[in-house]
């Protein structure tokens, strides 16, 4: 028998050669990683894209609204509206709603048999909230008055503007101008607006904001709400009133008979007496912190706040004289202006020392304090100024319209003297003098003076009050004949 060769070939001998086959031919092995997406068939019958619903947002408050929805070609939009409790609706793009209510709004699409939608909730409110009630004071002599007004429980904001400027958006339910206003009437509107935008009717309200005006006269106290426009009499005693002191709404009359303390000037007032008949002529009157201070025929009085009766001083405790005329104080320190010379108590009134050095006459009228400096307006002497505490004073007669001085009052550098040859004016703080021009004032015999607010204010003896708003060169007259003064002769005047 003849011998056969047999080849036997095992699998890895088979993958051996195939891989030296395919590196000689320059084949390459499948690789999954090369596979590319871009290479499969596109799927183009997927759901369409949600539509856009624009003019409204899910969750929005309006007064009205016009939903707009656009289908990209080849989609076609279909709308359904439906409100609360009713039945949904077709709805066509650009449709406006107005009428008040909660609203769902659907928009759909189909496209190669599939489907996508869009809702949107949103609510309209067109009713406008209520209107707020306003208040004010009016007429006030307060500069900066404040408006108030109702809470109204539909309103998101409140708008206000003052005097016809430019809406102010605010919380609150009250404005106070921040600054002065000027004199005159001020017209202030408020609305409500909610949160949908709707806006209330306007409520307004006007303020007249002037300073009130009170006036001594001889036949009584009289007093003014309209910048000396029109005067009412006060309800106490006709008596003679020579000075006059408001101090937190409470105002002291000096009196013939003592004085007249009146809580509200539109009531009855009460007339306190004092001690003796010399001491009921009462000649000037200054309040501070509620303590009451008198000048009188017999000495000066002193009426702290919770006592009944007055504590007086005379000549046993140092003043000058026992006729006092103008009285003036500050803390513990207390300026009297006597027959005698200037009077001055650092001790709260228990003692005094009496100054006359510098003063060409002793006859004081009035005591006025500016910025440290003491004026004195005597009868006969001009000013007397005194930088050094009342040691002594320097007398000031050139420029003044008499020497004859019933009155001082300052303002910054301005000073102001009333005597009997009218008004002067001094822009130095009181060193030299110059009579103003006075155009319309009546009457040149001038008792007391103030001046507030940028208007100077004199009380004249025989021709009414004058005001003036330019420093004396022109007045506005004030009478018993046309304004309801009680009398033209007026001797004090107060002003706030």
């Amino acid at each position: 028998m003849k011998n056969k060769k047999i080849c036997i070939v095992c699998p890895l001998m088979v993958t051996i050669i195939t891989v030296i086959f395919l590196f000689l031919s320059g084949c390459s092995l499948p690789d999954a990683e090369t596979h590319s997406v871009k290479d499969d068939p596109v799927d183009e019958s997927g759901p369409p894209v949600p539509p856009e619903i624009s003019g409204v947002e899910d969750g929005g408050l309006y007064i009205s609204c016009r939903p707009e929805f656009k289908a990209p070609e080849g989609e076609v939009y279909s709308g359904v509206l439906q409100k609360e409790n009713g039945r949904p609706a077709a709805f066509q793009s650009g449709t406006v709603i107005g009428e008040d209510g909660s609203y769902t709004l659907t928009v759909s699409t189909e496209k190669n048999g599939k489907s996508a939608s869009t809702t949107v909730c949103f609510s309209i409110d067109g009713t406008p909230p209520l209107t707020p009630y306003v208040s004010g004071k009016s007429p006030t002599n307060d500069f900066t008055p404040t408006w108030t007004w109702t809470a109204c429980d539909d309103a998101d904001v409140y708008e206000y503007c003052l005097d016809g400027g430019e809406w102010v958006v605010t919380l609150s339910a009250s404005f106070t101008p921040s600054s002065g206003l000027s004199k005159g009437t001020h017209s202030f509107s408020v609305r409500s607006k909610d949160k949908a935008g709707n806006v209330s009717p306007c409520a307004s309200l006007e303020i007249v904001v002037n300073p009130f005006v009170y006036v001594a006269t001889r036949y009584g106290f009289d007093y003014s709400f309209d910048d000396g426009y029109s005067f009412r009499k006060a309800d106490i005693p006709e008596l003679t009133c020579k000075s006059v002191f408001g101090e937190n709404g409470v105002f002291y009359v000096a009196t013939e008979m003592g004085i007249a303390i009146l809580e509200n000037v539109e009531e009855t007032g009460i007339l306190k007496k004092n001690y003796s008949d010399a001491t009921n002529q009462c000649n000037n009157v200054f309040v501070r912190d509620r303590t009451v201070y008198i000048a009188t025929d017999g000495g000066i009085g002193i009426l702290y706040q919770g006592l009944q009766n007055f504590k007086f001083r005379t000549t046993n405790n140092g003043l000058g004289h026992d006729k006092c005329r103008g009285i003036y104080a500050d803390g513990r320190t207390i300026y009297v202006a006597t027959l005698m010379g200037v009077s001055i108590s650092t001790d709260g009134g228990d003692t005094f020392i009496n100054v006359t050095k510098g003063l060409e006459s002793t006859d004081c009228r009035d005591v006025y304090i500016h910025e440290g400096r003491i004026f004195a307006a005597t009868w006969g002497g001009g000013i007397g100024i005194s930088d050094d505490a009342g040691q002594s004073f320097t007398a000031v007669t050139d420029g003044l319209g008499s020497v004859n001085c019933y009155s001082i009052c300052a303002y910054g550098k301005k000073v102001f003297a009333a005597t009997t040859g009218g008004v002067s004016l001094s822009e130095d703080g009181g060193w030299t003098f110059t009579p103003v021009a006075a155009d319309g004032l009546i009457e040149s015999c001038i008792r007391d003076i103030t001046y507030r607010y940028n208007t100077l204010y004199a009380a004249t003896w025989g021709g009414g009050i004058g005001i003036s708003e330019d420093d004396g060169a022109t007045f506005r007259m004030a009478t018993a004949e046309t304004n309801r003064l009680s009398s033209d002769i007026c001797l004090g005047i107060w002003v706030e």
